[in-house]
């Protein structure tokens, strides 16, 4: 009995889990079969690098780390001396100061006999742990230009400069939709809609996980993290880390998207888990999802460490084991986590799992699956040959971060995140000549600083307070000043971000005699837990602020300067312009300066549902058809109306203006096999050029499981002149495209009738004839659990070649009899969703 239990155990704790032979490196296989236990369960802890730094200095101590190399073999190290601030009297390590570093570990390790330990660090916008890289716009603003190349560049960049520090792993991208705009990590996402956020998050891997750099001939590519898995943004409450409460369908409707496309599309390299509970059971203990769903059903075989501290958290936090022992027993038995993240010195997980190994409580087997994932992804990343490569063979690259190149894409990319809200009587864009002379009030906190446009994570996790502390950039204030040399500007900062007064009185009087305000209304920095809010409306100082402004008399231009969608009541509804810049980095000074001049025609548009009160938010595009509001008044019958918003998604204003014409569909009829045309021409009808974000959204009239109100299945980004136009033609695919997570929580496809609608005011349910209908009839042949085997198969990221021997099991264990199913697979290759 004791045999057959223990064997019951093995199997539970490494199906979906072991590697073939074949998919291990012939390097990898003699590494893991030479090592000793006590060196691979070393392989799979990582330690922060504060516990190696002497007391109060930025010195590292290489004879404590050689004791911890030597005793407890570590595979991995991570973060900034500078997470918490300013250190030694320094705000970061150049690059220069940062190769240092790994130098003198690389050595220690080498001196030591280990294999060279893998750097990881938070590189989210630019390499914003890099002293003197540059700073991107946050990911929230990179989802609002609707661009993928800059976002591939923007990534591209980040690699680039994060690699020159010596570093190959960026714990990045983030890939959480964003459903709750409490939440704190808002501006870390790529907004709301799933398919967006794909979109960007295969774009800004590629870009990372490139090995094609011109300027850098052989320079080897850095992995990206694809982060939180999965549903981190959900929690019931808003504050970050509180739990979740979802069920699978959602799950795998909404969030596991962008990171299907990850995993199948872009390839990434490794993954990290989420700090969550999802339905009671804490990320780093679940099998549902971190097996079942990331192994098995996405088909991932990189690298996947936990969150920080997040294995000591099942005991500590969530309190689903007893001590430490429990909490890696619960990890190694019931995930496929390949790595803990621990605080400085925190070496509880390698003793318990050590101990658990020999105590045949853990199948070691378990333990060489995940440091086979770790062995690999340092051979990818060249650790394994030559650690000082990276180090020593491209000595020019240390010069390029921050370089003229690298900036003018973040400026590119500022000036296309910026959205144009509101411009009812057209005072923008303002002549910069015809300014000449004229008094310009600047006000607000938000105006000018440099770090609360660039938001958290910048230099320090809470971001950086002083301007003076940054290398690049211009400040709001001083985008204008630059671009409107000629008018008379001065800046009052009024009240602060809580509200108190800065001299509100003061500037009050000023703006009665300007003959333009622009106010700056948002937040001040913060990331992850310190950034909990309780209420979604803006201080009401601010918003009490603005509105005496709008009373002074001229014209207010507002600028809302956010990580997230705070609730602005009626306090801007007498605004002349409305522009929503996020947070656009240290170049979006100069972004807001040209677009505010016309140099540049804004094209960004909102990757969020702007909610108009508390009390309806989160309410995101696709909410459900009876999601619904009323009147509001107490009397019978009642009426139901659409929930009032501020700003749609998609929303967007332009200083030209775009019609699309000759829409058509390559059919008004398709089976699951046939794609789907829309083609379009996309006319400029303005008098100025400018950028558009075409998009295009499905309706889905009616389904077993209620449909989204709409979706967003493709957009494009096109350029044209004034009265230029541009045909386009987006396809879309049954089965990638009009499926959804049926009943039984598979994947599949019912016929009925489709809408498509274009731009982000079509509402195919509420003026379907706006929009182009057409049907799904499924062929006889259409089988719901052949598809769903299909989906859990197929791999197109790895090259595999189509042949029963790539299946794995669970594409078996989906079917009574896989025969057919198999054979359809193999004929007509499918992509998951």
């Amino acid at each position: 009995m004791k045999a057959w239990c223990m064997l019951l155990t093995f199997l539970h704790a490494t199906a979906g889990l072991t590697p073939s032979a074949a998919e291990r490196s012939l390097k990898v296989q003699d590494l893991l079969s030479s090592m000793s236990l006590e060196q691979k369960v070393g392989q799979m802890l990582q330690l922060d690098l504060v516990g190696f730094l002497d007391p109060g200095s930025l010195d590292l101590n290489t004879t404590r780390l050689a004791a911890v190399f030597r005793k407890y073999h570590i595979g991995s190290i991570l973060n900034s001396p500078f997470t918490l601030g300013p250190c030694g009297g320094k705000n970061g390590w150049s690059a220069g100061e940062w190769k240092e570093l790994l130098r003198r570990i690389h050595s220690t390790a080498q001196e030591v006999g280990i294999l060279p330990p893998l750097y990881g660090i938070d590189s989210v916008h630019g390499a914003n742990y890099i002293y003197g890289a540059t700073l991107f716009p946050q990911q929230i603003n990179a989802a609002a230009s609707f661009n993928r190349e800059l976002v591939w560049a923007m990534g591209r960049v980040q690699g680039k400069d994060t690699k020159a520090g010596g570093i190959p792993w960026l714990f990045a991208p983030i890939l959480g939709i964003n459903t709750q705009p409490l939440w704190s990590r808002s501006f870390e996402t790529f907004g709301e809609c799933p398919y967006l956020a794909a979109e960007m998050g295969k774009a800004i891997i590629r870009g990372i996980q490139t090995d094609s750099n011109p300027d850098f001939p052989g320079l080897p590519p850095a992995a990206a993290c694809m982060k939180h898995f999965i549903a981190y943004p959900a929690a019931v409450t808003g504050h970050d880390r509180s739990p979740i409460e979802l069920n699978a369908r959602t799950v795998k409707s909404l969030y596991a998207p962008p990171f299907w496309a990850a995993v199948r599309e872009a390839g990434v390299k490794s993954a990290m888990e989420a700090y969550t509970e999802v339905s009671g059971v804490p990320m780093a203990s679940s099998r549902e999802y971190l097996v079942d769903l990331l192994r098995e059903e996405m088909g991932f075989e990189g690298m996947l460490v936990t969150d920080y501290n997040e294995i000591a958290n099942l005991h500590q936090f969530h309190f689903v084991a007893e001590n430490m022992r429990e909490s890696v027993r619960l990890a190694m038995l019931d995930t496929s986590i390949d790595m803990s993240m621990n605080p400085p010195l925190a070496v509880g997980f390698a003793d318990a799992l050590l101990d658990l190994v020999k105590a045949g409580v853990v199948p070691e087997a378990r333990v060489d699956t995940s440091v086979a994932r770790v062995l690999a992804l340092k051979e990818w990343l060249g650790l394994l040959d030559d650690p000082f490569h990276l180090l020593d063979a491209f000595p020019a690259l240390e010069a390029s971060v921050g370089s003229p190149k690298d900036k003018a894409v973040a400026l590119a990319l500022a000036r296309e995140s910026i959205v144009l809200l509101e411009n009812p009587d057209g005072l923008l864009p303002l002549d910069p000549d015809r300014m000449a002379g004229k008094r310009i009030l600047v006000t607000g906190r938000g105006c000018h600083s440099l770090g609360m446009q660039s938001g958290g994570w910048t230099l320090h996790w809470q971001g950086a307070r002083r301007n003076e502390v940054f290398t690049e950039g211009s400040t709001y204030l001083e985008g204008l000043k630059a671009r409107f040399p000629l008018a008379e500007i001065r800046y009052r900062p009024g009240v602060s971000v809580t509200g108190r007064d800065l001299g509100e009185a003061e500037a009050l009087r000023e703006a009665e005699a300007a003959d333009l305000v622009v106010v700056c209304v948002g937040e001040s920095t913060y990331a992850e837990k310190p950034g909990d809010i309780n209420d979604l409306a803006l201080p009401a100082g601010q918003l009490a602020y603005v509105e005496a402004l709008m009373s002074a008399g001229p014209p207010v231009v507002a600028v809302l300067v956010e990580g997230r969608a705070r609730v602005l009541g009626p306090a801007l509804d007498q605004a002349a312009a409305v522009l929503d810049v996020m947070l656009a980095g240290p170049s979006g000074g100069q972004a807001l300066a040209e677009i505010v001049a016309g140099d540049v025609n804004p094209s960004g548009r909102l990757p969020f549902t702007y909610p108009s009160f508390t009390g309806v938010a989160p309410q995101q595009y696709y909410r459900k058809p009876s999601s619904l509001c009323t009147t509001g008044r107490a009397v019978l019958p009642f009426k139901y109306i659409d929930c009032p918003r501020q700003w749609d998604f998609g929303h967007g204003l332009s200083y030209t203006s775009f019609a699309y014409v000759n829409v058509s569909l390559s059919a008004t009829e398709i089976d699951e096999d046939t794609p789907l045309q829309v083609s379009l021409t996309v006319v400029n009808t303005g008098q100025r050029a400018g950028k558009e974000a075409v998009l295009l959204f499905v309706t889905d009239k009616v389904r077993r499981v209620t449909p989204e109100y709409k979706l967003l299945k493709r957009f494009e980004k096109v350029e044209l002149e004034a009265g230029a136009s541009l045909p386009l033609t987006f396809t879309l695919r049954a089965k990638e495209d009009l499926s959804f997570i049926g009943v039984d929580n598979r994947r599949q496809l019912e016929g009925g009738l489709f809408y498509v609608g274009l731009g982000p005011r079509a509402d195919c349910r509420a003026r379907p004839e706006e929009c182009l209908a057409f049907t799904l009839s499924l062929s006889p042949s259409y089988d719901v659990l052949c598809e769903a085997g299909c989906a859990v198969w197929t791999r197109p990221q790895d090259g595999r070649p189509n042949d029963e021997e790539s299946i794995p099991g669970a594409f078996h264990a989906l079917l009574a009899s896989a025969t057919s199913c198999q054979e359809t697979c193999i004929t007509h290759r499918k992509h998951a969703p």
